[in-house]
């Protein structure tokens, strides 16, 4: 359930973030961002600190705030067949074992300016048939 809530909170701080370039803008002549724009940037941003993960990596739009984990997706676990199997890592030289893969998201929100992000990586597996 807390994924789902997770996974909930990152989808309204990406809906809030991609609505800010239709918002008209307001902005004064000084340069300010608009008043609208920083209310969606500020929801945007309380939505991820509500439940995710404040990391020490540094916004790379910014410079200036840290990245927030919102949540984190996996694919199912793929078997990459037969021909990818490695020997027996309990040294059973009759037997194989299988090789499974997988790939996982990270999606991250920036704490100070609402930026947001997604870095993937793959993860594998080994499962001994015995």
């Amino acid at each position: 359930m807390k994924h789902v809530k997770r996974v909930a909170a990152a989808a309204l701080a990406l809906a809030a973030l991609f609505a800010l370039p239709a918002l008209p803008s307001f902005a004064s002549d000084t340069g300010g961002e608009s008043s609208a724009a920083s209310s969606a940037a500020n929801a945007a941003i309380a939505a991820a600190m509500k439940d995710g993960t404040v990391t020490g990596l540094p916004c790379g739009q910014c410079g200036q705030g840290r990245l927030i984990l919102t949540g984190v997706t996996y694919t199912e676990w793929v078997s990459l067949g037969a021909e990818k199997a490695v020997p027996c890592v309990h040294h059973d030289p009759w037997r194989l074992d299988e090789v499974l893969e997988r790939t996982g998201t990270w999606t991250y929100v920036c704490g100070h300016c609402g930026h947001s992000r997604q870095d993937c990586a793959k993860e594998t597996q080994y499962v001994h048939h015995p």
